[in-house]
């Protein structure tokens, strides 16, 4: 299991999509045994596409405003 979710920092600029480390691995390995496994039903891209959309969707939410957050 990973840690709580602290919704005060996900919605003031600190949102984390992307794993480093030890988790970025292990969920490498994991998405790469779903492909594997044949669980997707169209076109797999690429986990390193997968990381880039979701690097471009975190940047996205970080960058603010946060004009609710107080």
């Amino acid at each position: 299991m990973g840690e709580p979710i602290d919704y005060h920092i996900a919605v003031s600029g600190g949102m984390c999509l992307v794993p480093t480390g030890e988790a970025l691995k292990t969920l490498s390995i994991d998405y790469q045994n779903m492909v594997d496994d044949g669980l997707f039903l169209d076109e797999v891209e690429s986990f390193t596409d997968l990381l880039a959309r979701c690097q471009a969707i975190q940047d996205k939410m970080n960058a603010g405003p946060h004009p609710n957050v107080k």
